[in-house]
Order: structure tokens, then C-alpha cells, then sequence
């Protein structure tokens, strides 16, 4: 039986003539989202071949809001039905929560954050940790936030304007506008209440201040800020799932796909880069995370041309000696013009530096992630990176010996829900029109994994009911 709780009806592999075989899904890339599709597909008994391709594997871990993630990490961990053992304790999910970020004081000195904060929001604005991050002035004035009534009629639209609204602008300046702009890529006062803590704006509708909504919000948030990852890292996990789905009978290939293209009979057809022709009733299609390398991705892009994020952008990664001035050091973050800085402290005293551009058109990032690369001109370069070099500068920092910049091009994160919905209408459009193929990855869903993975999870639930005959193909 099916777990769609039918017996798979679907035709066995079937191989062609010399150098041709025909599949019942092709998967091209290796992504988590993409072996996770390939896996709901297989686990029915269909056919199943998965391209060599992007892997894109986190290095850390990851925000896990709503559990998605932990809940994959799981399923993978745990033995096969029917062949017993048990869950390979390396492989299951370890949850972190992650400690209060440190911020510029009024000094110009890095300071943690209060806690409990929502986002930078401090519950308790006349603590220690906020007087010394905004000053006496400033921080009564956040305070008052708890004697000004509610007057606005409805919810206020962005983290900026609310925070500015009940806390004053210094608190925001200091406080939210670090966290969110890092984040987001965008100021504060472009980023919805309702996609960066959903539930606050009604939460404070019943406290009666922005502060108190901050305390009764705490619990919710550490759960949404609580970061996921296999104990045994990302690329064991990795392992293990090609090895489950090897299990399951689908074909590794080692070659990367070629020539992708739609045939009649709403059927696919590419050439792999070993010169085998591959015939597949459905396509699912992970292009990658990294957008700077067009040329590479060329063939890759061309079945979802018009899914190509509007917006993307450049993070430059390296390693620097030391964290000046704090003894017991966790993340710390701030805004440098268009640019935000997070320094995370490793072993021995030293730390990784994390400069991220501001949003951009996808060309634009696209363009600076190719300089900083070396793939432009050497002026170009030069002065790019010494425009990043300027923000370690201003930091007080500087780089390892022998320290070399790492480039990532991506896509951007979705700072609003009209932003978030017109991607999930984009690729509503697409399953309407091309049912048989299915993109999946990061890029579809503003960077975030635990939504690429949900999304993949779902759409090819109903992808494998269609390949079976249990639904119609619409």
C-alpha cells in the first residue's frame, strides 16, 4: 500500500535503446528540498532519477519558526518501515535558541541586548542592559510607551513606524533597526509587523503597550527564533538521505542534467552531461541558491525563466582575529551605511565577519557578487571590496592572515506579505500551467529552507497523486 493508502500502480523504470531511459520524476539537483520531493516520490514506488546538481547545504543552524525543519531532520533520521534498528542519534535534530545579540551602546561599545526582546523590542525598557544601550533620555522615553494609549484605529503596518510610534526613534535606531535590517536586508520601516513577529500587533491590542506586548510575546518568540540542525551536521544528513533514497531503488546519477525540455504528452526530455537521453513524466526542478553564476545556471532556469527572484543579495563572509572589547562574546550586528555587519565568535578567540548588501534588482546583486568573485574587471574589484573592507574597518576589525572573502549571491528574504504572496501566486501560475513540472529550493521562497522544504513536502504529495492516477492532472 501507498501512503496515499492506495497500492502504486505507476510503471516500472523502463530502459530505452542504447543510451535512453525513461523515469517516472527526474529530480535534478541535490538540494534538502529536492531529496525530500524525490523521497515522497519513491516512497510510492515510482521511479525516480536524481541529477548531480546543487547542494547548497547550511552551515550552521537554521531559523526553524514553526518546527518544519526539525520535523525533516526527524523523518530522515529514523530507520526504514520494516527494517528495524533505531533513529541514528547523530542524525537527529538539536535545537538551539539563540542568546541576545550584542549591539552599539551610546558609546560606540558593544552591549547585549535586554532580555526578554521581541525583535530588539525590550520588555523591560528601563533595564540595565537598556539604559546602557540608549541613555537615560531615551530609554524614559521608552518607558512612556506604557502610559500612551493605544490611539491609532487598526494594526500599524511596519516593525519601523510601530517602534518609532510607542518607543521613540532613538530605541529604534538602536535597538530593532540593527536586527531587522540584517535580517531583512531592508530598514525597519520596510518590513510588516505581521510577516517579522506574526501575532504582535494582536498582542498589543490586549496589553495596551508595545513593552508589555514584547513580555507576553517572549515565549512565542523564542520558539520563532529557535534554529535547528542535525547533530551530527548537515553533510552526514546529507549522506544519509541519498543513502535512504538509494533504498527506495532511485537511480544517483552522477552526471548533471542537460537540455531540458518540454515534450508533447506533457512528458520531459533532457540529455545528461554523460550523453544519456532521459525521458521523464514529471520534472522537479531546484536551480540552486546562489544567483551570481548565470551562465552555469543557464540551463537550469530556462523551464521557470519568470520565477527568477525580482530581488536578491550579496553577502561577503571572513574570517577576522579576535572580538574587541567583550569578554564573553555572542553574535553581535550593526548598520554601516547600506551595509549590516554580524560578527559570530568561533574557537580561540577568533570570529567570522558577515557583510550583507542591501537589497538590489537581481542583476545589480548579481553584478556586485561577480566583482567581489574576481569575474569583473580588477578596478571594479578593487573597489568593491575595499568599500566592504571599510565597514571592518569602522568596526575596529580586521581580517585574518591569509583571510579571503566568501561571496553569496541570493535570493532576497521576503520583507512583507505582498511581497511573500506574489511569490506564492508566481508559482501557483506555474503548477497551473505546467502541472508536471514542480520548483522547489530556497530561491522560490525568499531564502528560507523550512518553507522551500514545506513547500516541496506538499507539491509532491499531489504530484505523486497525479502520477498515480488518484487525482486528476489540472
Amino acid at each position: 500500500m501507498t501512503a496515499d493508502g492506495d497500492a502504486a500502480s505507476a510503471p516500472a523504470r523502463d530502459t530505452g535503446p542504447g543510451d535512453e531511459a525513461a523515469f517516472d520524476a527526474v529530480v535534478v539537483g541535490r538540494t534538502l528540498p529536492a531529496l525530500i520531493a524525490a523521497l515522497d516520490l519513491a516512497e510510492v514506488g515510482l521511479s525516480v532519477l536524481v541529477t548531480a546538481g546543487p547542494e547548497d547545504l547550511p552551515e550552521g543552524p537554521v531559523r526553524d519558526p514553526e518546527g518544519v525543519l526539525a520535523s525533516a531532520i526527524t523523518r530522515i533520521a529514523e530507520p526504514i518501515e520494516g527494517t528495524g534498528g533505531a533513529s541514528d542519534p547523530r542524525l537527529l535534530p538539536e535545537t538551539t535558541v539563540p542568546s541576545p545579540s550584542l549591539l552599539l551602546d551610546r558609546e560606540g561599545h558593544w552591549a547585549p541586548q535586554s532580555t526578554p526582546s521581541v525583535l530588539g523590542i525590550p520588555a523591560m525598557p528601563l533595564s540595565a542592559e537598556c539604559l546602557r544601550l540608549l541613555g537615560t533620555g531615551p530609554a524614559l522615553r521608552a518607558y512612556l510607551d506604557r502610559l500612551i494609549p493605544l490611539l491609532t484605529i487598526g494594526k500599524t503596518k511596519t516593525m519601523g513606524e510601530l517602534i518609532r510610534r510607542r518607543l521613540g526613534p532613538v530605541a529604534l535606531e538602536r535597538l530593532s533597526e540593527p536586527l531587522l535590517r540584517e535580517r531583512f536586508g531592508l530598514p525597519a520601516t520596510e518590513v510588516d509587523v505581521a510577516l517579522a513577529a506574526p501575532g504582535l500587533n494582536e498582542t498589543l491590542s490586549r496589553t495596551g503597550s508595545l513593552t508589555g506586548a514584547a513580555l507576553a510575546y517572549a515565549d512565542r518568540n523564542v520558539a520563532r527564533e529557535t534554529a535547528a540542525m542535525p547533530a551530527g551536521g548537515w553533510p552526514l544528513l546529507h549522506t544519509a538521505l541519498l543513502r535512504r533514497l538509494s533504498a527506495y531503488a532511485v537511480e544517483l546519477s552522477e552526471a548533471g542534467a542537460r537540455e531540458l525540455s518540454a515534450e508533447e504528452g506533457a512528458t520531459w526530455a533532457m540529455r545528461l552531461s554523460d550523453g544519456r537521453r532521459i525521458i521523464s513524466r514529471s520534472l522537479v526542478l531546484d536551480p540552486g541558491a546562489e544567483l551570481a553564476e548565470p551562465h552555469a545556471q543557464e540551463a537550469l532556469w530556462a523551464p521557470v525563466p519568470s520565477l527568477r527572484p525580482p530581488r536578491a543579495r550579496v553577502h561577503a563572509d571572513i574570517d577576522i582575529q579576535g572580538f574587541p572589547g567583550v569578554d564573553a562574546p555572542a553574535d553581535a550586528v550593526r548598520v554601516s551605511g547600506d551595509r549590516t555587519l554580524r560578527l559570530t565568535p568561533r574557537e580561540a578567540g577568533s570570529a567570522a565577519a558577515r557583510v550583507s548588501e542591501i537589497v538590489a534588482a537581481e542583476a545589480q546583486a548579481v553584478e556586485a557578487a561577480e566583482i567581489l568573485t574576481g569575474h569583473r574587471g580588477p578596478e571594479e574589484m578593487a573597489r568593491l571590496r575595499a568599500d566592504i573592507e571599510a565597514v571592518l574597518a569602522e568596526a575596529g576589525l580586521t581580517p585574518a592572515a591569509d583571510a579571503e572573502w566568501r561571496v553569496h549571491c541570493r535570493a532576497a528574504p521576503h520583507a512583507t506579505l505582498e511581497q511573500r504572496e506574489r511569490s506564492e501566486a508566481a508559482l501557483d501560475e506555474q503548477l497551473g500551467h505546467q502541472p508536471a513540472l514542480l520548483p522547489v529550493g530556497v530561491v522560490f521562497h525568499g531564502d528560507e529552507l523550512p518553507a522551500a522544504i514545506a513547500a516541496a513536502q506538499r507539491q509532491a504529495v499531489a504530484l505523486r497523486r497525479r502520477l498515480l492516477g488518484l487525482s486528476e492532472p489540472g
